[in-house]
């Protein structure tokens, strides 16, 4: 059985999209005596630690020591000078300066100063690799490479669309990328939403209109849309779930049009889902701009949607 993946940066759990992955902690037990094994490069840990408490302490690890302070990229370069451990991003060019204060500072600058560089590969003669692939091929050995890319599963399911037209098939490779990927109901609206946009992204209108009753099966509780009779604990949580799918969608619609620096299309885009039966009039009547994160400035494009937002909001509440 092959070893979960999970996202390198805490805040890009639920990012189907991310594409810096590391293996998860295994379920086992560990402890607080500590042993560095300096000949096979191992960092031992001894007792009880539940695997969650390890896989935060990972987290804490990549968060001070591995991402970059300005983009939060992890392809970072570790250098040090006269016991200065600092550390420049390969994607945006910026450097940090990793705090003396932290524990694992000295042991980063003991580390990079003694550690030698990877020596480099000298090519094989021709007859050499060949001579190895043949060999392998006769003794039944696989060889795999290091790396592995996956494609993102919001094109796999975008390529089947355009070639598979059922419904049923459509949903059934939906809930097959479902469990592949391990997602969530949030992330499964996002993959659909962005999958189907990429069938036709130059008329993603048109694109969201042919696959509505695809993009309605997951941000609609089954139940609720049939009023089945249920249980009130029961209808009351099918409802949250519904509102948490449905505020999914919006998200994703409102950051699309933003990304497409296209604000006046989302009360477009709301209305058209709403009356094709994939969002609610309720949910559209909490729509809200997106906050920005702690530390960050407002978009630029929040208040603008707001004004456009307010004529759609209106006609809806004068129609109730």
């Amino acid at each position: 059985m092959s070893t979960p993946m999970v996202a390198m940066d805490p805040e890009k759990k639920d990012d189907t999209f991310y594409r810096y992955k590391m293996p998860a902690f295994e379920k086992f037990e560990l402890g607080t005596q500590r042993i560095v094994s300096n000949v096979d490069d191992k960092f031992i840990v001894m007792g009880s630690r539940t695997q969650e408490e390890m896989q935060e302490k990972v987290y804490a690890f990549i968060k001070k020591f591995v991402l970059c302070r300005h983009c939060r990229n992890p392809e970072t370069h570790v250098s040090v000078q006269k016991d200065v451990v600092s550390m420049r991003c390969g994607a945006c060019g910026k450097s940090t300066v990793v705090s003396p204060a932290e524990r694992c500072t000295p042991l980063l600058a003991s580390y990079y100063k003694t550690a030698k560089p990877a020596p480099k590969a000298t090519p094989k003669p021709a007859e050499e690799q060949a001579s190895v692939a043949s060999v392998a091929k006769k003794e039944n050995v696989e060889l795999v490479p290091v790396i592995v890319e996956q494609e993102n599963p919001a094109l796999t399911l975008a390529k089947y669309l355009k070639t598979e037209s059922s419904l049923e098939a459509h949903i059934r490779r939906v809930n097959e990328l479902r469990s592949e990927h391990n997602l969530s109901d949030k992330v499964l609206v996002k993959l659909v939403f962005y999958a189907i946009i990429e069938t036709n992204a130059t008329q993603y209108m048109a694109a969201l209109t042919q696959h509505r009753k695809l993009l309605a099966r997951f941000v609609l509780v089954k139940e609720l849309a049939e009023n089945q009779s249920m249980e009130e604990s029961a209808a009351a949580e099918a409802k949250k779930r519904e509102k948490t799918l449905q505020s999914q969608l919006i998200s994703q619609c409102e950051s699309h049009v933003c990304l497409n620096r296209k604000p006046w299309q989302l009360p477009i885009m709301l209305l058209m889902l709403f009356e094709q039966g994939v969002l609610k009039q309720q949910s559209i009547e909490e729509w809200a701009p997106a906050k920005p994160k702690k530390g960050e400035a407002a978009s630029p494009d929040a208040e603008v949607l707001k004004q456009k937002m307010e004529p759609l909001l209106a006609w809806l509440k004068a129609s109730d």
